[in-house]
């Protein structure tokens, strides 16, 4: 057993929580929650929003909302991708919720973002 926070943690238990981070991060397009991960993982729920604090410093839904946001940054870069789009793809429900979320994780809006990716790479660009 491992001691993490107040409650203790069987190596089991930690493995399982590391497998929840990971299917979070690579399904961050669903509506996934921590009573989600509880059946997905066979944990007690309040083990799994306790570990998933612990490892990652967040809770699932703000895991879940950083999760999308770099997965936007990422779409962002590519010029081709309406931001609408982008919006639906990564799993915001509409795009002033993306752009309400994006301001508030960045500090910039998702136009300011793709507008600095864009003139940063024009900077590299061969005359």
């Amino acid at each position: 057993m491992q001691y993490l926070g107040v409650i203790l943690f069987s190596r089991e238990e930690i493995e399982s929580i590391e497998k929840a981070i990971l299917y979070v991060k690579e399904n961050s397009d669903k509506n996934i929650n921590d009573d989600d991960l509880s059946q997905l993982f066979t944990m007690d729920h309040r083990k799994i929003r306790a570990g998933f604090k612990r490892k990652t410093g967040s809770t699932v839904h703000q895991y879940l909302l950083q999760a999308r946001i770099e997965r936007g940054k990422l779409l962002l870069a590519e010029p081709g991708y309406l931001i609408k789009k982008i919006a639906k793809v990564i799993g915001f429900r509409n795009q002033s919720h993306f752009g309400k979320i994006f301001k508030k994780l960045t500090g910039l809006t998702p136009h300011q973002y793709r507008f600095e990716q864009t003139t940063y790479m024009d900077s590299f660009s061969i005359s």
